[in-house]
């Protein structure tokens, strides 16, 4: 009995298709309930806020991160809420090289320019990273993030 080439074929086609389908289900997996939305600017790096669809839940992820910074492409810069009329509250975080993201509370608004959010920003223990402080004058106290056009 002869085997035609159209069964293999038609396999190999589905195969590759399934592989693809396979990939970008996989690429949007990690955050498959959120959705990636605008970009803004913060300090020399590109950060992108996603929402959680349905709700007021928002992230801000760093996008591309500027050289000398302990943070990756991927982390959460930012954690929280923003209702309609654009008052944002949450967790932020701070990098040090070698230690977990240390978070504090923030809160802030988005205008059609800018999305700026206030907290005292936790100061590590020199040498550790454990947390000595939480600052309202430190440098991470307030985080500007410029909306990209």
């Amino acid at each position: 009995m002869r085997q035609t080439r159209a069964p293999r074929i038609l396999s190999r086609r589905l195969g590759i298709a399934a592989a693809v389908t396979l990939a970008a289900f996989l690429s949007s997996g990690a955050h498959a309930e959120m959705s990636g939305g605008m970009f803004m600017g913060h300090n020399g790096s590109t950060i992108q806020e996603f929402g959680e669809i349905g709700s007021d839940r928002i992230e801000y992820r760093y996008s591309s991160v500027r050289p000398g910074l302990s943070a990756r492409e991927g982390d959460v810069l930012f954690r929280g809420t923003k209702s309609s009329r654009g008052a944002v509250k949450g967790t932020a975080y701070v990098f040090k090289r070698g230690c977990p993201p240390a978070g504090y509370a923030v809160v802030g608004r988005q205008t059609n320019e800018r999305v700026v959010l206030r907290g005292a920003a936790p100061v590590h223990a020199a040498g550790s990273c454990a947390v000595a402080r939480h600052e309202p004058n430190a440098a991470s106290s307030t985080l500007t993030f410029t909306i990209a056009e």
